[in-house]
């Protein structure tokens, strides 16, 4: 109900100032506590959360359904005391998480498992972002610091196999879809000679 509230709010402000155009496609509640943050994968098809509740959540972007939730630990293996922020590296394998404990655990989007785990910032990370070429993830915090974090040989390979696949994948749909497209538009023109 807060989430169609929401919506109709901002649709009301859209309308005011003409600016943006706002309407609740689909929702999805979120199990436990607050939605503090979201991203999206590489393919458009998953969208990530983190909130309160401790767990980095996986939702399918088209039927809105839940699909997983990881646990993601804190400082000393201990479950972290509340995730802030969420950011994806840009082939989708990879979530980085911020913690409000000031760390940074590097996810693996799929299997949840925990790859590496940073922490520099003296206050609450409140942005995350990884560099387009995958071999950084950089980190703003409360505290007025950036840090720039080097990704390990092993992630930022993985990230570029999979952007390659994504690639292909997509030129592969593309130009099938031309083909097909190509193929309706001489067989209208034909219909219409023939007539």
């Amino acid at each position: 109900m807060a989430l169609a509230r929401a919506a109709a709010a901002a649709a009301q402000h859209a309308a005011c100032t003409g600016s943006v155009a706002a309407k609740l496609w689909r929702s999805a509640s979120q199990p436990y506590g607050s939605v503090l943050s979201s991203a999206m994968d590489a393919t458009n098809r998953h969208a990530a959360t983190v909130g309160t509740d401790k767990a980095l959540h996986v939702w399918a972007l088209r039927s809105g359904r839940h699909l997983r939730s990881h646990k993601v630990a804190g400082s000393e293996g201990k479950p972290a005391s509340g995730l802030a922020r969420v950011a994806m590296d840009p082939s989708g394998l990879f979530a980085a998480v911020a913690s409000q404990d000031c760390g940074v655990t590097l996810v693996d989007f799929y299997g949840g498992r925990a790859l590496a785990r940073v922490q520099g910032h003296a206050d609450v990370v409140t942005g995350l972002t990884f560099t387009p070429d995958c071999k950084r993830l950089i980190t703003v915090s409360a505290d007025g610091v950036v840090l720039v974090w080097r990704l390990g040989a092993a992630v930022t390979a993985s990230v570029r196999e999979r952007i390659a696949e994504i690639t292909q994948a997509r030129s592969a749909a593309l130009s099938g879809r031309a083909m097909r497209a190509s193929q309706a538009l001489l067989a209208s023109q034909k219909g219409s000679a023939d007539q």
